[in-house]
């Protein structure tokens, strides 16, 4: 990543995503180099050459098979991919598997990330409402599997079964449930199974966070209740309600909170061998005196909208 300063603060929020370029000219033209606050990775093609000096600038400047794509937000080779060196356990290889990234793809051929979820079936993808990916539409959509692996799951010809929740302060239900489309041949290798019992005030929860090119498993502890009407009560628009349907939880900072809206938590304790599902992260909180809070939706109290609108496919255990 990298940083800049403008003249001033105007139009700081609208002009994220807008492109950089070196001044240097490369054929005749402007060649980009970066994205204003933005996470981007590219397809996954095979790779030839390595520029020296300047970095990746496509997929075909990364050499190393293990890695072949060229992330332009660093110019290093390597996707947002979760880190699964070999002394991570088969659980945590699994919740890695698990997670998805969903992102739009660019004219360039790279990714914008727009949010995050968890594949909880074969065909089965529960992430938020209030991510910040268009959940309605023909305009096209992929899945980013474990960080490396990318799926279309929507496109003009390709209509996912969509399901949303009820997002009110009395039944936080900040879920949306999308079924792979009919005509996809497309299925999770690997997905969380759901908890009927949700974690005790005192255990924490296996998440992801973001880095500069990949994604990292990491634990958090949820808050109680009454902390979490603290986080949330100079919010404005967020009211947190004490009730079995939300939890809160604070990140070590404020960076990419609205980016891992969607993101899945899970039990620390194994069931059947694996990590399970308990709450799909929300919304960051508006209180300025904790940019590094967010909402949580208990899937516990769901169990029963999850099993009915996936037909039976989703259950909890």
């Amino acid at each position: 990543m990298a940083c800049g300063l403008d003249d001033n603060d105007k139009a700081m929020e609208l002009l994220n995503g807008a492109p950089l370029c070196d001044v240097p000219l490369t054929d005749g033209h402007y060649a980009l180099h970066a994205f204003v606050g933005t996470l981007a990775a590219t397809t996954t093609k095979k790779v030839n050459i390595n520029p020296p000096g300047r970095g990746c600038q496509k997929d075909a400047d990364c050499t190393d098979s293990a890695s072949p794509v060229c992330n332009l937000a660093t110019h290093l080779c390597g996707a947002l991919t979760c880190n699964e060196a070999t002394d991570k356990t088969e659980p945590e290889k699994h919740f890695c598997q698990s997670t998805v990234i969903i992102a739009e793809r660019n004219n360039d051929h790279t990714f914008t990330v727009k949010g995050f979820g968890a594949a909880v079936g074969e065909k089965h993808l529960l992430t938020s409402v209030t991510s910040k990916f268009v959940k309605y539409g023909s305009t096209e959509l992929y899945a980013i599997v474990g960080g490396s692996k990318i799926h279309q799951i929507r496109a003009p010809n390709v209509f996912p079964e969509t399901h949303m929740g009820d997002v009110s302060f009395n039944s936080w239900q900040d879920l949306y449930l999308v079924k792979l489309a009919t005509t996809s041949t497309f299925k999770f290798d690997q997905f969380l199974k759901i908890k009927k019992v949700g974690p005790g005030p005192q255990d924490k929860s296996l998440t992801v966070r973001l880095g500069a090119d990949k994604m990292t498993m990491d634990s958090v502890l949820l808050q109680s209740d009454d902390e979490c009407a603290k986080i949330f009560s100079n919010d404005g628009v967020i009211k947190y309600v004490k009730n079995s349907y939300m939890a809160c939880g604070l990140d070590d900072n404020d960076k990419a909170m609205e980016l891992l809206n969607g993101a899945p938590l899970c039990d620390m304790p194994l069931t059947d061998g694996h990590h399970a599902l308990h709450g799909i992260r929300s919304l960051p909180t508006l209180d300025p005196g904790y940019r590094n809070g967010f909402l949580v939706t208990k899937l516990a109290p769901n169990c029963d909208w999850l099993f009915q609108e996936s037909g039976g496919a989703v259950k909890c255990i």
